[in-house]
């Protein structure tokens, strides 16, 4: 620097000063801390929907087995039954023929040995419900016979 240069350029500010500092590292803070709750949600719903995954898998597997055999006429209205799963609310329903339980953890809105999974209306054609907790209303599904039908009406 020369003899001629006024002293006000050598003070000129080149970095942050501790105010901007801070401040840079709150905004920082809180932009981190709402990242890190986005994940955390988003790895909730990512567990709750493997876990419907996995419900819904059951769900469609037990009305399939259900289903096939209403059809292929090997069972009837009396071949299934929902029984208490020892969890306070809870059924499982379970085949009478086959001797195994099908699915667990079904809703019941009293007694499980009260309420019927399939309900004959007659003619080879069925009813199947099944209630799933915390679902409004009840899962239901018609089936018919093919035996029933192709044998002209009788059983």
């Amino acid at each position: 620097m020369g003899w001629g240069q006024s002293v006000a350029g050598r003070n000129r500010q080149t970095g942050l000063s501790l105010v901007e500092l801070l401040l840079a590292m709150l905004i920082g803070s809180v932009v981190l801390l709402a990242a890190t709750e986005v994940l955390r949600h988003v790895h909730q719903l990512d567990q709750r929907t493997r876990q419907l995954a996995e419900r819904q898998a059951a769900v469609v597997y037990a009305l399939d087995v259900m289903a096939a055999r209403l059809r292929s006429g090997v069972a009837d209205e009396t071949s299934f039954e929902l029984r208490d799963s020892g969890t306070a609310g809870t059924c499982t329903l379970y085949d009478r023929d086959g001797r195994q339980p099908l699915i667990d953890g079904l809703a019941s809105s009293g007694n499980c040995e009260d309420e019927r999974p399939v309900e004959s209306l007659g003619e080879g054609i069925y009813r199947l419900q099944l209630t799933l907790p915390d679902f409004p209303a009840p899962l239901r599904m018609g089936v018919v016979d093919r035996r029933y039908w192709s044998s002209g009406g009788t059983p």
